[in-house]
């Protein structure tokens, strides 16, 4: 039991979001005096009618009613056919043509009676209507809406089939910038003023960066401590030239206190001479053996003392 009545809730609620999703087709633009190339799949050029999917999800159209004629809303049922579907903000056509031929997407309906409507499946609830003057439209013009399913009607010389009614002429920047400033003038004061604005900028933040980095006071103080006399002498260092006279004072003091931090010394110098000029240790008469000094003898003498005594 529980089965049954599952089954047939959800039958119902399918039943529920089919025929609210259909309710989301709208005719959405009509070309009752089509005379351009779009040729319907018979191969003649017929009048047709452009519907929009509003939803979000595709939808297929079939088994719904087109009609011509207010008393009659069951005048042509649309087959099953996967050429019906509609992706979701998506369009198709249907094409008019009273001929007997047949195709899913052609509809033996006429354009001139001056009436359109899109009728659900059951016959009765009409999704869409369209009410015209046959006379008033001329030929090549088209009625659609101004905004996709939504809009209000109006006369235009532009057909969009399978396309949004919304067709705006967009124009490059390039195209804008020649139209405002065709000689450039403009262009260039702008650049010109960027690199004027950016010098500008980088001067005034080197300039305050070396500012605070300088000195505030240009003159320095120097402590000099002497070890008995604790005295300060402040030095202003100025970026003029000193003179020799200020030099020499300075240069005399200088030596002035130099000489007061030692005791007076004598100032005799004796020297005394070496008696030898050289030093004894490297002297080679006192280190070397003297060379023996060969002792020549007269003749006579060498043979009388070599000659044996009888």
């Amino acid at each position: 039991m529980k089965k049954i009545i599952l089954f047939i809730t959800l039958l119902l609620f399918g039943a529920t979001i089919f025929s609210q999703t259909m309710d989301d087709i709208r005719i959405n633009e009509f070309s009752p005096n089509y005379n351009g190339d779009l040729i319907n799949p018979l191969g003649n050029k017929s009048p047709w009618i452009e519907l929009y999917n509003t939803s979000r999800v595709s939808l297929n159209i079939g088994t719904i009613y087109l009609t011509d004629d207010r008393n009659n809303l069951k005048k042509y049922q649309l087959p099953k056919s996967d050429a019906l579907k509609i992706s979701a903000n998506g369009f198709l056509i249907i094409y008019l043509d009273t001929t007997k031929h047949f195709h899913p997407t052609v509809a033996s309906l006429s354009a001139e009676t001056g009436y359109l409507a899109l009728v659900l499946s059951d016959g009765k609830t009409i999704v869409d209507s369209l009410i015209y003057d046959p006379k008033l439209i001329k030929d090549g013009e088209f009625l659609s809406r101004t905004i996709d399913g939504f809009g209000n009607w109006e006369n235009t010389d532009i057909s969009t089939p399978l396309l949004s009614n919304d067709i705006k002429v967009y124009e490059s920047q390039n195209e804008i910038v020649k139209k405002l400033d065709p000689y450039g003038i403009g262009i260039s004061i702008i650049c010109f003023s960027i690199v004027i604005i950016i010098l500008i900028f980088l001067y005034l933040t080197f300039y305050y960066l070396l500012k605070i980095k300088r000195p505030i006071v240009k003159t320095k103080r120097v402590e000099i401590k002497k070890e008995d006399e604790d005295f300060k002498t402040e030095i202003i260092h100025n970026e003029e030239e000193i003179s020799s006279e200020v030099l020499a004072a300075i240069a005399t003091a200088l030596h002035l206190y130099l000489l007061s931090m030692h005791d007076y010394e004598n100032g005799i110098i004796t020297i005394k001479k070496i008696p030898k000029p050289y030093s004894p240790w490297s002297s080679k008469l006192y280190n070397l053996t003297p060379t023996p000094q060969k002792i020549h003898l007269p003749k006579k003498i060498i043979y009388e003392k070599n000659r044996p005594n009888n």
